[in-house]
């Protein structure tokens, strides 16, 4: 062997060292990545679980019996919350074992995370319905209903025209059909 060799194969175990150690950057901080984002989830479904809990049990204290109208929902929420909380459990333990890096997670990392995870087309979405159930009380379930159905359907075909009279038949058909099996055959009147 000569001289060239011997430099040649040290720079390539230089070289592979140096891949290794990227490679196992890359696979730490998509865990921590994978931490933070099952953390959002389960925080996002927790607070969305308890959110549907409150007006579930207002309902079923109206009449509390085995057949209150609020009584199959609170038991619903009830559910999610305990998966929520036995899921939260599950990774914070896991994340305990493999050791915390919790002090590297910062707020900008957390901003990054959410901006990668929540596109704007979901960002979108997820603000209609939150005026879609806030408006509810005000306009009333078959205006709000319409008025969300009809967005929702435009929007996410990017407000293509020609799709304007097909998502008020789909929103109009939809009010109907509900009107007719929840008002009509099963007597719940909707707000």
């Amino acid at each position: 062997m000569s001289i060239g060799d011997l430099e040649h194969d040290a720079n390539d175990v230089v070289f592979e060292q140096t891949e290794e150690k990227k490679d196992s950057k890359l696979e730490q901080d998509e865990k921590k990545t994978e931490f933070v984002r099952e953390l959002f989830f389960l925080i996002i479904l927790g607070a969305a679980s308890i959110a549907l809990l409150i007006p579930s049990i207002q309902m079923w204290m109206n009449k509390p019996n085995a057949n209150a109208p609020g009584m199959f929902p609170t038991i619903v929420t009830v559910g999610m919350l305990l998966c929520d909380g036995i899921a939260l459990v599950q990774l914070l333990g896991k994340k305990t074992a493999e050791g915390s890096d919790m002090d590297e997670i910062g707020w900008e990392k957390l901003k990054f995370i959410i901006g990668t995870e929540v596109p704007f087309t979901v960002f979108v979405m997820m603000a209609a319905t939150l005026l879609y159930v806030a408006s509810l009380k005000i306009i009333g379930f078959y205006i709000a209903t319409f008025i969300y159905l009809t967005f929702a359907i435009v929007f996410l075909y990017k407000g293509d025209r020609s799709k304007i009279v097909q998502a008020l038949l789909v929103a109009a058909g939809m009010d109907l059909v509900v009107y007719i099996v929840i008002d009509l055959i099963f007597q719940i009147h909707m707000p």
